[in-house]
């Protein structure tokens, strides 16, 4: 006769981690949410996901370090980072002839503004680092 064991500290960590997602998934909506109100209610001529972002970057530095009941979403995200990219593949395949006509534009803008924040970086780097 097989022998069974069992343990109910297994599914109660399970249960505890999933509400860790769902906790911080929902903070994470939640600042969208509140990046989203700041945008209408001031009529910020920035991006709401930017202004999240920015919302999300103080939250981390006022706590000094990622959260613990975020912890495993955060790794769970970053672990599958490159699925987030696949709406910013798929518009550029849906304005491919926009791309094709004004190729020579975009590349010439593409190459000089790096040309251009890449001097400035290093203006700027030799202007704070101390002279050897």
């Amino acid at each position: 006769m097989p022998s069974y064991k069992t343990s109910f500290s297994k599914p109660l960590s399970n249960i505890k981690t999933i509400l860790q997602g769902v906790l911080s998934l929902a903070f994470l909506f939640s600042i969208v949410w509140f990046a989203r109100y700041l945008k209408l209610l001031f009529e910020l001529p920035v991006p709401a996901a930017l202004l999240g972002i920015v919302i999300f970057y103080i939250y981390l530095m006022l706590c000094g370090a990622t959260p613990r009941f975020m912890a495993n979403t955060v790794q769970l995200l970053l672990k599958h980072m490159g699925l987030f990219l696949i709406p910013a593949v798929i518009s550029v395949l849906a304005y491919l002839a926009v791309f094709t006509d004004y190729a020579f534009a975009l590349f010439l803008a593409i190459v000089v503004s790096t040309i251009i924040s890449l001097a400035v970086t290093v203006m700027v780097a030799k202007w704070l680092l101390p002279n050897d």
